[in-house]
């Protein structure tokens, strides 16, 4: 048996035990960070952002595409656990949104429901899934307005972030 410890947003600590398997294991680790502003909500309601993580930690196979069109693809079959989290912040009034992981261009998980960021309040939303995956297939990450009002990425890359890791 291998072990990780992945450290969780939501979990202080996670250790994750799995078989010995091949050694593409490795290399279907990737994290990512960001600290770009970029505006979460054009102030219209049930609008859906996509995040990017624009900033490399780790993906030695090369995994995902950055940019306007993040995207993580996944190189061979297999269960993948995803933690993301998120800091967003309300310049003026109230906001609600989700954070939602997409698997191949559609919603397949809501991660967190976040209420009431407001004024200099950062909020976090943050979630981790398991998504079984077949090679070829994508995930992604989005932010949901709910509410309308102006919404802003946090800068700071220690909120924002995101980690992908085949376990099976």
């Amino acid at each position: 048996m291998k072990r990780y410890v992945v450290r969780s947003p939501v979990k202080e600590r996670l250790v994750v035990e799995v078989p010995e398997q091949p050694e593409d294991i490795a290399h279907e680790l990737v994290k990512y960070t960001t600290t770009t502003s970029q505006t979460l909500s054009l102030g219209t309601p049930a609008t859906t952002t996509l995040i990017d993580f624009d900033t490399l930690v780790f993906d030695e196979a090369e995994r995902v595409t950055t940019g306007a069109s993040w995207v993580f693809t996944a190189g061979v079959d297999g269960w993948y656990q995803v933690i993301v989290n998120v800091g967003v912040d309300a310049t003026t009034g109230i906001v609600g949104c989700e954070l939602l992981l997409y698997k191949n261009g559609n919603p397949v998980r809501t991660l967190h429901r976040g209420h009431n960021f407001s004024g200099d309040n950062l909020g976090q939303l943050h979630g981790v899934a398991i998504e079984q995956l077949v090679a070829g297939d994508t995930l992604a990450v989005y932010v949901k307005d709910n509410e309308g009002g102006p919404l802003e990425l946090s800068t700071d890359s220690k909120a924002n972030f995101i980690e992908i890791l085949r376990v099976l």
